[in-house]
């Protein structure tokens, strides 16, 4: 008997020897747990500091020197087109545009470009940037010329100065659309990196967490393994095993509460773009120029941002309205022309809205942003070589409804793809940019809400697009 109960000690302590090399080895899997959350954090911090300093580079550099060129190439644009008017002026017998006219585009020229050479350049930008001097003093001469040859009303000699100021000034402009598209590539390869780097942090992030996971598994049956090793060593006493067998269930179960907290915390959305924007815009609070621009990619940050939520939710509602939403259409179509205008005046448009009452449709603030923004940007893309240059955005209220049209002076729409304009992947021919899906979106969204989407060509020239929604309230006085 007192070799059987020797057998049955040693048996239980090799059990319980057992349960304590399991209860290591589920310490180690839940430190690896603790450990894949931590350096998800870390990697979280390492990766928004290289997503920092990439957007700290279109912010600082790319988008400031984009806007000072495009200023310059206004002002440069401008300038020619006076000073050409000065040499016609000869034989015409039009008004000469006035002397103090022509210096205060010239100054505006010197301005701007003054303010772009302040800014970081990227390699090989000095370099191109370089002729800028030589070509502004070639510009300032045939000026001279032409304003001598007027002065003197000589109709030859202002023929000949205005063809050589004609050609300095399209050496100057060739050479500042360079700047503009280094600029432009350049900001676009950092905002390449900067979705590369987060789908990169997206990748080892889901990575961390699916090892989680499996150690969490692991972990699980661990435990039960300890857990029945546990109940076989303490079969003698009931009780006991079971308070144990309790014991242990009920930390299984906080493990998995643990577990799921730390995948909430530590896996939230990253943003951050918008904190080093925000970063930027306290630092650099001083700076007008940089803060303006700041605060103009945090407001189309907020416009993307409020498009996608919108969207995300018409998507998990099944493409149906969500119950109860409601926009403003004035705040909404002001904040979109306000986005666009920067686009409109490099295209040299006329971007405006017409007076309208204050209206609340039926639909999410997104929805509705997007909506607008894809007509008001298509009409503004599609303007091709038009003489007359306008988009105006118009609202009218009919029978429970709003109808948003987009009006503009553009070349219309050719008849082979009428029919199928407002179908996935249509385009117009010649029109590169896009994939063809904005009119389908439109239409999608339109009818996803009730509402519907069209257009219609204009004798006397380009086309009107539009939407219409279930009106939600309406108040106010003309928009103005």
């Amino acid at each position: 008997m007192a070799t059987a109960q020797a057998r049955q000690e040693l048996k239980m302590a090799n059990v319980h020897a057992g349960s304590a090399r399991l209860a290591w080895v589920l310490l180690g899997i839940m430190a690896l747990v603790v450990l894949s959350f931590v350096s998800v954090f870390f990697l979280a911090i390492a990766r928004g500091r290289i997503t920092g300093r990439d957007i700290d580079g279109i912010v600082t550099n790319a988008l400031p020197s984009v806007e000072e060129l495009t200023d310059a190439r206004g002002d440069l644009r401008r300038l020619d087109t006076f000073a050409r008017d000065a040499a016609d002026s000869v034989t015409t017998g039009e008004p000469r545009p006035p002397a103090e006219a022509t210096a205060g585009l010239r100054r505006d020229l010197d301005e701007s470009l003054a303010a772009y050479f302040l800014l970081p350049m990227f390699p090989g930008e000095r370099e191109l940037s370089a002729s800028i001097e030589s070509e502004l003093g070639e510009l300032d001469r045939a000026l001279l010329s032409v304003q001598e040859a007027v002065a003197a009303s000589d109709a030859e000699r202002s023929r000949h100065a205005k063809r050589a100021e004609m050609r300095a000034a399209e050496r100057l402009d060739d050479t500042l659309e360079r700047l503009v598209d280094l600029n432009a590539t350049q900001g676009q390869e950092l905002g390449f990196s900067v979705e590369t780097n987060r789908a990169e942090t997206r990748r080892l992030a889901m990575g961390l967490d699916a090892l989680a996971g499996a150690l969490g598994l692991l972990a699980t049956g661990v435990a039960v393994v300890a857990m029945r090793r546990t109940v076989r060593s303490l079969e003698v006493d009931r009780a006991t095993a079971t308070q144990r067998a309790s014991v242990l269930g009920q930390r299984s179960a906080e493990l998995d509460q643990f577990a799921g907290r730390m995948a909430h915390d530590v896996l939230s959305p990253l943003n951050s773009v918008s904190l080093a924007l925000e970063f930027l815009r306290r630092r650099l609070s001083d700076d007008t120029r940089i803060e303006s621009t700041v605060d103009r990619a945090l407001a189309s940050l907020q416009r993307v941002r409020r498009i996608v939520d919108g969207l995300l939710e018409f998507a998990r509602a099944g493409a149906s309205p969500e119950p109860g939403a409601s926009a403003d259409l004035r705040s909404i179509v002001d904040d979109v022309i306000e986005g666009a205008q920067p686009e409109a005046v490099e295209h040299r448009i006329h971007l405006v809205a017409e007076p309208f009452p204050t209206y609340n449709v039926a639909c999410s603030p997104g929805v509705l942003t997007s909506l607008c923004s894809n007509l008001v940007y298509n009409a503004i893309r599609h303007m091709d070589d038009a003489c007359e240059r306008t988009v105006t955005v118009r609202v009218k209220a009919h029978e429970g409804h709003c109808r948003v049209e987009i009006d503009d002076t553009g070349p219309g729409v050719p008849p082979e793809i009428e029919g199928t304009l407002f179908n996935p992947f249509v385009r117009a021919h010649g029109h590169e940019p896009g994939v063809g899906l904005g009119l389908a979106t439109v239409r999608r969204l339109a009818q996803g809400h009730g509402g519907e989407a069209g257009f219609q060509p204009k004798p006397s020239g380009g086309s009107v697009f539009w939407f219409e929604l279930a009106v939600a309230s309406e108040a106010g006085a003309p928009h103005h």
